[in-house]
């Protein structure tokens, strides 16, 4: 497999947004490679961080993002909050509360819908179902799922 595309019903992150890595590092989203590892979580235990490969990336340039405490993804991506569970980035509100990679909680301060479009990435991963970006936990509603082939 080899880069796609992120559409509608696949959220992705910008590709300025910094994905812990296995190594406990952070890289860019745009610096990832299949077969790289990053640090994953499944919906049971999202407490629990794990390293899973990278089997593919999803790539869209020219995309309408959201920023969300200067997390920078499309409307359509879920983020893990400990108020309500699994809310996607178009339907957080003020105050709803981000689990962080440590496990701390960050209130949602801002939310502004960005008017200049940007590259946007998801990941493929063996395991997950998530990945941690800007240190804050957020679903890949396709992580464990099978890229579609080219």
């Amino acid at each position: 497999y080899g880069p796609a595309t992120c559409i509608r019903s696949v959220s992705c992150v910008a590709d300025t947004t910094m994905i812990k890595t296995a190594d406990g590092m952070n890289k860019l989203a745009r610096e990832l490679k299949i077969g790289g590892e990053i640090m994953t979580f499944t919906n049971d235990a999202t407490d629990k961080h794990f390293a899973s490969k990278i089997k593919d990336i999803k790539i869209t340039p020219d995309t309408l993002v959201l920023q969300i405490n200067g997390l920078t993804a499309t409307a359509n991506h879920f983020f893990v909050t400990a108020n309500r569970g699994k809310v996607v980035a178009e339907d957080l509100q003020i105050r709803d509360i981000l689990v962080k990679a440590d496990g701390s909680k960050e209130a949602v301060s801002s939310i502004a819908r960005l008017k200049d479009k940007v590259t946007v990435y998801n990941f493929y991963t063996e395991k997950g179902d998530g990945f941690i970006a800007n240190d804050i936990l957020v679903y890949s509603i396709t992580a464990g799922a099978e890229p579609a082939k080219k």
